[in-house]
């Protein structure tokens, strides 16, 4: 395909990087949000499909020249993005003040945004976790909590809460 029609092809039409990656990282964070609500776990199984879906669509784009969308530009950002995500957040674990599922789906929401976008969803994400504890807090002490064990929180509902705002925001920036 020539340059001049690959570029016709993928500005302002329906293959665009935007609406595809943006679509799976939706359902994606949905699913993992809404499963760390109920069960208090992310889903191995639904991590290695979103680093494969990742790997694949950042082939795809090097390969086809679309933009790769509102997440990581490239092979280097998602690197850097969950290698970051390890780096800062496996500390956390070890130190027994976070889940391992939370540390893997912190790396592998690096590995879909970059190292930037990581930053924004993480911090953003502890906010809404902080929020949450000390509503909790102030709510625990007028009830007994309901079967729950005292401290559980789901933290990757929050980070997926966090990483949906972060995805509207970049689609509004980009619009």
């Amino acid at each position: 395909m020539g340059g001049a029609k690959k570029k016709a092809l993928c500005k302002g039409s329906s293959l665009n990087g935007d609406w595809p990656w943006s679509t799976l990282f939706l359902v994606f964070n949905a699913v993992a949000g809404a499963g760390d609500w109920r069960a208090r776990r992310v889903p191995n199984r639904l991590l290695a499909a979103a680093l494969a879906a990742q790997a694949g669509w950042l082939a795809l784009c090097a390969a086809t020249g679309m933009p790769p969308g509102p997440g990581a530009a490239g092979w280097l950002q998602a690197a850097a993005g969950a290698g970051l995500g390890l780096l800062v957040f496996l500390p956390f674990w070890l130190l027994r003040c976070m889940g391992a599922g939370d540390v893997k789906y912190l790396a592998t929401l690096g590995w879909l945004t970059g190292p930037w976008g990581l930053v924004a969803v993480a911090l953003a994400g502890n906010v809404l976790g902080g929020a949450h504890a000390l509503w909790r807090r102030l709510a625990d002490r007028r009830r007994p909590a309901a079967g729950l064990p005292a401290g559980s929180l789901p933290h990757a509902a929050h980070l997926a809460a966090a990483a949906l705002g972060w995805l509207a925001w970049r689609l509004l920036a980009a619009g």
